[in-house]
């Protein structure tokens, strides 16, 4: 009977061993590949339970951070952050709704954060993107020339440390706790709709960016036509030229594409009149423009495009071109006095006008000139 008992046990006993290096196997997987990529795809509106550790070696915490404990490290979780990556690659625009954000919740809480923290982390999620999209977003964003730019200059502005959580190979060596009280989410699907994130950082922009990133703040053009490649481009820039200069206004040409993002930052910063430029993505550093540079942007003929109305202050001149109608945007461009909007465009006409290009109403121009001039003198002579 002994023996067969035994047999029994040592039988039963391997089958445990099998079941459980088997759990510890399962447990294993899911801890490093199921549950970081679920985890940072969720939506982050609350802390999930428990701590996990994502991919990026960063852990999340639904508790508040252990009395006591020394945090030096700020999280900022873009959400929404499919919204980075267009045909093009990174979205300048979309990355510009998140560094808004950024910058808003900065200057809310500053006297707190310059006290306590040292660096901030920029931690990338989003509730509908795959898994392969997410990566894809993570990736695009490491590789971003434009995404470090800017970052550095957040840097600057802040006194924190900006960095890119990293993935994969280019993984950081950091392991950062995200703790209710350091982490804070911004949403790169979400433009800003009042300038109330503006404050001294953003206020500040053109001159620190002329001191640390030696941006040559004077220009010899009274306007900058900043044109854009491929759809929702103006097409006819060289009567906007011939317009602005028998109204005795210098004009410069230029895209985003011939220029570095670092110089893409320093020319929004140059003191001049006046930027014309139509719909797009590349208004995303506008959040750097230097203050009191008027922007007439020009949409499609076919509807009335706006994102970036406040990516400066309220007090800015901005003017919005639809066709031969052409306004002042006190607000957003369509809730301002003048706007013309029309009813019947939907959001299938919005997306259809998105792939137009469009030509700038010359009468509409000359309206617009008159009406940030105060008058059809010599304009040099006006605003000096």
């Amino acid at each position: 009977m002994w023996s067969t008992g035994s047999a029994c046990r040592s039988k039963y006993g391997v089958v445990c061993a099998i079941c459980a290096l088997t759990v510890l196997l399962v447990l294993h997987f899911v801890r490093e590949y199921v549950l970081p990529n679920e985890f940072l795809a969720t939506s982050f509106t609350t802390f999930p339970h428990g701590v996990i550790r994502t991919s990026s070696g960063h852990i999340f915490s639904d508790q508040p951070a252990p009395h006591g404990k020394s945090i030096t490290d700020l999280c900022f979780v873009v959400e929404r952050s499919r919204f980075l990556l267009n045909s093009g690659g990174f979205h300048v625009g979309h990355w510009g709704f998140a560094l808004t954000s950024i910058l808003g919740e900065l200057e809310k809480h500053f006297r707190k954060y310059n006290d306590c923290f040292e660096r901030a982390n920029v931690i990338f999620t989003d509730s509908k993107a795959s898994r392969n999209k997410l990566t894809k977003i993570k990736s695009s964003a490491a590789q971003s020339e434009y995404a470090t730019s800017t970052l550095s200059v957040l840097s600057v502005l802040t006194g924190l440390e900006f960095e890119l959580a990293r993935y994969g190979d280019e993984k950081n060596n950091l392991t950062t706790t995200c703790y209710q009280q350091n982490t804070m989410f911004v949403d790169a699907g979400r433009f800003p709709t009042d300038d109330g994130w503006i404050g001294r950082f953003a206020s500040n922009a053109s001159r620190v960016i002329s001191e640390y990133f030696k941006c040559n703040q004077s220009a010899t053009d009274d306007v900058l036509i900043y044109n854009r490649r491929g759809t929702r481009r103006i097409r006819n820039e060289a009567d906007v030229v011939s317009t602005l200069h028998r109204k005795g206004l210098a004009t410069k040409i230029l895209t985003p594409n011939e220029l570095s993002p670092m110089e893409q930052i320093c020319e929004v910063t140059k003191n001049r009149k006046m930027i014309i430029t139509p719909h797009g993505g590349h208004q995303g550093s506008f959040l750097f423009k230097r203050q009191g540079v008027a922007v007439v942007v020009v949409s499609p003929k076919s509807a009335l495009l706006e994102c970036y109305r406040f990516f400066v202050k309220r007090s800015d001149p901005w003017y919005s071109i639809k066709g031969e109608h052409a306004w002042s945007c006190s607000a957003e461009c369509s809730h301002s006095k003048d706007a013309f909007v029309d009813p019947s465009c939907d959001n299938t006409c919005a997306r259809r006008a998105r792939s137009e290009n469009a030509d700038v109403s010359l009468a509409a121009l000359e309206r617009i000139v008159a009406m940030h001039f105060h008058s059809g003198e010599d304009i040099a002579v006006i605003s000096g």
